[in-house]
C-alpha cells in the first residue's frame, strides 16, 4: 500500500484483557490516509491470524430461561 511511508513497526502489548490481547502497531502514513492504512492493517493482521490457526476471543455468555410451571418459576 503506497500510503504506508515505513514499515509498520511493534511496539509492544499494551494490554492483557478478558479476552484480548492489545498490540500497538505504528506506521506512517501519507496525510489524510490514516483511517485506510488502519483498516489495511487489520486486514493483514487478521488474514495473518486466520492463516495461523489463531482464533480471535470473544465473550461468551450462556442464559437460562425458566420455564412456567416448573419448581422456583412461580411469577415468571
Amino acid at each position: 500500500m503506497e500510503a504506508i511511508l515505513e514499515p509498520p513497526r511493534v511496539e509492544g502489548v499494551v494490554e492483557l484483557a478478558d479476552s484480548s490481547v492489545n498490540i500497538r502497531v505504528s506506521a506512517p502514513a501519507l496525510p489524510a490516509n490514516h483511517w485506510s492504512v488502519e483498516r489495511e492493517l487489520r486486514r493483514r493482521f487478521k488474514n495473518a491470524l486466520d492463516r495461523a490457526g489463531i482464533e480471535i476471543p470473544y465473550r461468551r455468555r450462556i442464559l437460562y430461561r425458566r420455564e412456567e410451571g416448573l419448581p422456583g418459576a412461580k411469577g415468571l
